[in-house]
C-alpha cells in the first residue's frame, strides 16, 4: 500500500521564540500575517478571515472550535497548495489551537490529549492523511500568562489537486471530530468560573 493511502501522526515540541496572544498583521518575507482575530467572542469574524477565503472545510473548522461550548479555542491558521517536482499536489494547512481555560495551556495537559489522539485514530487508519501535534510556547498577554499552545498541522497528497484535497480534509475532519468529542466531555467545566482567554 502506498504510504500516503494510510494515517500518519507526529509529535514534536518548538523551541523558539513562541506565539504571544494577541498578535498584530504583519507583513513577512513568506507572505502577509492578517493578525490576531479572536473567534470564540466574535464568531462573526470567521467569514472575514483571510486565510481561508476559498476553503470552506477550513471555515467549518474554526466555526465548530470556536463554539462557545468548546473547550477550545483558534489562535491562527494558515493553507496552502504546492507542486512537487514528481507533479504531485501538497497542501497543507495548520490551526494555532488553546484550551479555552487559561490554566489548562500546559505541557501535561497538550500530551494527555496527544494521547487520546493516538488511541482515536487506531479506528482511522486507513484515512490517508498526515497529522503533526507541534507543542510551543504561547504568551497570553491579556492576561500577563505564559503557558503553550499547540500548533495542528495536516498534510494532503494527491496526483491531482482534487486528490490532494480530498486527503488533506479527511485530516482535518478527523482532527476536528476528535476536538469535539474531547469537549463534550468537559464543555462543564466553562460553568464552574475559570479563568479563560476571552
Amino acid at each position: 500500500m502506498d504510504r500516503r493511502e494510510i494515517l500518519s501522526i507526529r509529535w514534536c515540541e518548538k523551541n523558539d521564540g513562541g506565539l504571544g496572544i494577541p498578535y498584530p498583521a504583519q507583513k513577512r518575507p513568506d507572505g502577509e500575517n492578517h493578525g490576531y482575530l479572536d473567534l470564540k467572542r466574535h464568531p462573526a469574524l470567521i467569514k472575514l478571515v483571510p486565510e481561508i477565503q476559498g476553503w470552506p472545510e477550513l471555515e467549518l473548522f474554526l466555526s465548530d472550535i470556536n463554539l462557545p461550548t468548546s473547550i477550545f479555542r483558534t489562535l491562527g491558521c494558515e493553507v496552502g497548495s504546492t507542486q512537487l517536482r514528481n507533479g504531485n499536489t501538497k497542501i497543507t494547512s495548520y490551526n494555532d489551537i488553546a484550551f479555552e481555560i487559561l490554566e489548562w495551556n500546559h505541557r501535561d495537559a497538550f500530551v494527555t490529549l496527544w494521547e487520546k489522539f493516538q488511541l482515536y485514530t487506531k479506528d482511522y487508519s486507513n484515512t490517508p492523511a498526515k497529522v503533526e501535534f507541534e507543542l510551543q510556547q504561547a504568551s497570553y498577554n491579556d492576561h500577563r500568562f505564559q503557558g503553550l499552545n499547540l500548533t495542528i498541522w495536516n498534510h494532503g497528497y494527491g496526483e491531482t489537486g482534487n486528490f490532494a484535497r480530498e486527503r488533506w480534509a479527511s485530516g482535518l475532519t478527523l482532527v476536528k471530530i476528535f476536538l469535539r468529542a474531547e469537549s463534550d466531555k468537559f464543555g462543564g467545566e466553562l460553568e464552574k468560573g475559570h479563568k479563560t482567554i476571552s
